[in-house]
């Protein structure tokens, strides 16, 4: 947008004006919205057109085309219009309330948004700011959200606020859905058809920078390649649904050069002929990992092989200059070179000026204001380029200008899509954390490359000895930092060096730094160690009670497991000796029948034989009755019969003896010997801490 009259206005429009396009789904409908709001709020009963497009712009913030109001005052059916006049008609009947309450509570969440960045500021910047320096914040703050620009002077408080807010998902959200309500307008203000605000139907040729095909490749971080790789999928989507590509991706000979410089300079740094600047990440992830400059070379042919892959050709126009009518194009580099600093010399301005002449050229007697139809222009992310580009004497009002960025082209070609704002949030080129980390990484790493060239130039004077080298290189290595690597907890730590200005004055803070880190981890260690000593003092206390505790427990457990064996003991005993007992009257009831009735027989018999007459008869009633009386006598030498047995058992107590060990043995089997519990003050212990 390249007028924003009330910028805090517009963030509030904005994101109504994104919620009702989210359900409308139709831009002109969501303006006819405001204009009713226009008509309530300042009482209208009719107006000319120019008048309600500056009311539109002034009171809601926004930098609408004559041509788009028109449009939209056709979507209201309670207008009488005649010629470029429109009246109220007398029965007219609309409601603007819900609208006016959804603007206002926008505009309260903005000014919480607003108030505690500026209590964050006063904080970091350790006084009170004025009301106009309040109001200047302000403004930086609105820009930031809204342009695609960076903000200057509250630049780094911005980004810094944004990045440690990143946890809170309601901020976020809020400042996302004011972003993508931009990508509407931006949409409107390079457009002539406004019957197809997202149309895309005319060849487009896309020049990559230099620093863009760093992206591609992946040199500068992961975050930019993935910025790079949304841009380069949705062209993949635009020229997949055209019938045939309408996108083509080129890059300049003069990119190509410079890639090739750049990669030479990384083999005389592989090669210890160059000192490695610090703030150069690509330069930094190219020489990574390198030990010969072969490596480096082979890094390049994977770049050129990849450009090749995605079908990143060369342009192949040899002669810009040769026709005089082309010199009605070009810009003069002389205006820019007061932007030159350590890091861009006349020389580079020259360079960057000659490819925003080639598209200029390019593009011809081509209207400027439409963007589907410029066909031509450079996608850079140098700030330089863009400083010229946007230069109000390069690019006049409601032009395309000839470079964009990442950002403009991948939204823009989202919309084209009509994916809906409702997803873009998974877009991380919308992501306002996304661009707080690139704007915040880009300033701490330009002040650490100034820092360095000016390391280098008094290095060469030889003020510094090796030991300083190295300390300062090392810090000025730790100091650099990537956007994906800032994030809410760490970004404080990064934000010191923008402090300094000078080498000198860096080295010294360093050097406060470390002593200070020094004496605080002293100070941290002696704590602890008051702290530990402290602990062990209380443990050993809490381990006293403790144990005296255990020792209490543990003493009247074993008595009761004391006590309780002793029982199961009596009981055991008791049991036994019942048992015993018992088997023995049964032996003695059973032995004393068996020899009772041996013993009868061998008397029957032998009564027999005494009272019969016959001599034989008696002679062997007699023998027979021996035999069966000494048969008991014999047979336990060679064998144990019952009859034996019993006799035994009845005569001989040592037999009886046996008997009952055999008893005791059988219940000892059966019966376990009770065991006599003990619990140690371990146990207890655990038990406790359990």
């Amino acid at each position: 947008m390249d007028r924003i009259s009330d910028k805090r206005k517009c963030m509030a429009s904005l994101t109504v004006f994104r919620n009702l396009y989210n359900q409308k789904r139709d831009i002109y409908c969501v303006i006819a919205e405001f204009i009713k709001l226009a008509i309530a709020e300042k009482a209208l009963s009719s107006f000319d057109l120019q008048e309600m497009v500056n009311i539109i712009n002034q009171e809601y913030g926004f930098d609408l085309p004559v041509a788009v109001v028109k449009r939209a005052l056709g979507k209201l059916d309670f207008l009488n219009k005649n010629k470029s006049s429109y009246t109220i008609k007398k029965d007219a009947v609309f409601n603007a309330d819900e609208i006016r309450k959804d603007t206002q509570t926008e505009n309260d969440v903005n000014q919480k948004a607003i108030d505690s960045l500026c209590v964050f500021v006063e904080g970091k910047m350790g006084k009170s700011l004025s009301i106009h320096e309040k109001e200047e914040l302000c403004n930086d703050f609105c820009t930031f959200i809204i342009d695609d620009t960076n903000s200057s002077q509250f630049g780094e408080y911005i980004s810094q606020f944004i990045i440690e807010q990143s946890n809170d998902k309601a901020f976020v959200e809020q400042l996302n859905q004011i972003r993508q309500g931009v990508v509407i307008f931006v949409g409107l203000n390079y457009n002539a058809d406004y019957n197809a605000v997202d149309k895309l139907d005319t060849q487009l040729h896309i020049y990559l920078d230099t620093e863009i095909i760093f992206h591609m490749f992946g040199l500068n971080g992961a975050l930019y390649k993935d910025l790079f790789d949304e841009f380069y999928e949705l062209v993949q989507e635009v020229n997949k649904k055209a019938k045939t590509p309408i996108i083509k991706l080129r890059y300049f000979a003069e990119n190509r050069d410079e890639i090739e410089s750049y990669f030479k300079i990384a083999e005389r740094i592989v090669r210890k002929e160059e000192q490695l600047n610090p703030s150069k990440q690509a330069m930094s992830n190219i020489v990574n990992g390198c030990i010969d400059a072969s490596q480096v070379v082979e890094k390049k042919s994977k770049l050129f092989r990849m450009l090749a892959e995605k079908d990143i050709t060369l342009d192949t126009q040899e002669h810009y200059y040769d026709k005089e009518t082309n010199w009605n194009y070009l810009i003069d580099s002389k205006p820019f070179y007061e932007y030159n600093d350590n890091d861009t010399s006349e020389k580079d301005i020259d360079r960057k000026v000659k490819l925003l002449n080639y598209i200029s050229i390019k593009r011809g007697y081509k209207s400027q204001s439409i963007f589907r139809t410029v066909g031509h222009i450079l996608l850079s992310a140098n700030k330089v380029t863009f400083t010229i580009a946007f230069d109000k004497n390069v690019k006049k009002d409601n032009c395309v200008p000839l470079a964009t960025s990442l950002s403009f082209l991948t939204n823009r070609f989202w919309m084209v899509l009509n994916k809906g704002l409702s997803n873009m949030s998974t877009l991380r080129s919308i992501n306002v954390i996304t661009k707080a980390q690139i704007a915040l990484s880009s300033r701490i790493n330009d002040n650490v490359g100034r820092l360095f060239s000016q390391f280098i130039e008094e290095d060469k004077q030889g003020k510094f000895d090796i030991d300083s080298k190295k300390a300062t290189l090392a810090e000025l290595h730790k100091s650099t930092v990537s956007p994906d690597d800032l994030h809410a907890d760490n970004a404080d730590s990064y934000v010191e060096v923008l402090s300094v200005n000078d080498i000198n004055a860096f080295i010294a803070e360093r050097k406060l730094v470390e002593a200070k880190n020094k004496e605080e981890h002293q100070n941290t260690l002696k704590k602890m160690k008051e702290q530990h000593d402290a602990d062990l003092k209380e443990r050993a206390k809490k381990d006293a009670s403790l144990r005296k505790a255990a020792l209490e427990i543990q003493d009247k457990r074993n008595r009761e497991y004391q006590n309780e064996y002793e029982k199961q003991k009596e009981d055991y005993f008791k049991g036994k000796a019942t048992f015993i007992k018992k088997n023995g009257r049964k032996d003695w009831r059973k032995n004393a029948v068996i020899a009772t009735v041996h013993v009868l027989i061998v008397i029957g018999l032998f009564v027999v034989s005494i009272f019969n007459e016959n001599n034989k008869i008696k002679s062997l009633s007699i023998s027979i009755s021996f035999i069966i009386y000494i048969i008991p006598f014999v047979r336990p030498l060679w064998d144990h019969r019952k009859v034996s047995k019993a006799y035994k058992y009845i005569f001989f107590p040592s037999y009886r003896k046996q008997k009952n060990i055999e008893y005791e043995n059988e219940y000892r089997d059966n019966n376990p010997k009770p065991m006599l519990k003990h619990i140690s003050i371990e146990e207890v212990l655990q038990e406790l801490m359990n």
